[in-house]
């Protein structure tokens, strides 16, 4: 057999990888908390916070939000985020409707006749302000088409 070179004596498979998985484990490590500070950041945003605020809560410098404001994931995310918020006001809201009716209808009941003025004011600006649109499927579907032949004569 011919003598090993002192390049090519075999290593324990721990000695040979050990470095890799300890620098591996340290990127996840570091990965796991760039996406929870990403995540943290969506949030704050979210709810309005403004970016200097949010980087100094998250203890990162403006232009990485920026940098992160400008990554596609990130801003779907982002915008997935404020649809949800969105969702959920707008539901809250519609809880809100029928005790705002009841209100109303108390104020159009009231004794004060400036109460029940304005709430009838109110009443008739929310009945004009309603739009009504066609109720014939089939001129929908005309305007529709029209409309889309419209949008490509002016794509260039």
């Amino acid at each position: 057999m011919y003598p090993l070179s002192s390049r090519m004596k075999c290593r324990a498979p721990s000695s040979l990888f050990g470095a890799h998985f300890q620098k591996s484990s340290k990127i996840m490590k570091m990965t796991m908390e760039v996406a929870t500070k990403k995540l943290q950041a969506l949030s704050l945003l979210a709810a309005g916070s403004p970016i200097d605020k949010v980087a100094n809560t998250l203890g990162v410098h403006r232009a990485t939000l920026w940098r992160w404001k400008k990554d596609p994931k990130f801003v779907a995310e982002w915008n997935k985020m404020l649809a949800e918020m969105k969702e959920r006001q707008t539901l809250a809201l519609v809880k809100l409707q029928e005790e705002a009716l009841n209100a109303l209808y108390s104020c159009l009941n009231s004794k004060n006749d400036i109460v029940r003025l304005r709430a009838a004011l109110s009443v008739m600006e929310r009945v004009e302000n309603l739009k009504v649109g066609c109720t014939d499927s089939e001129v929908i579907q005309q305007d529709r088409e029209q409309n889309r032949r419209l949008q490509k004569m002016w794509e260039f």
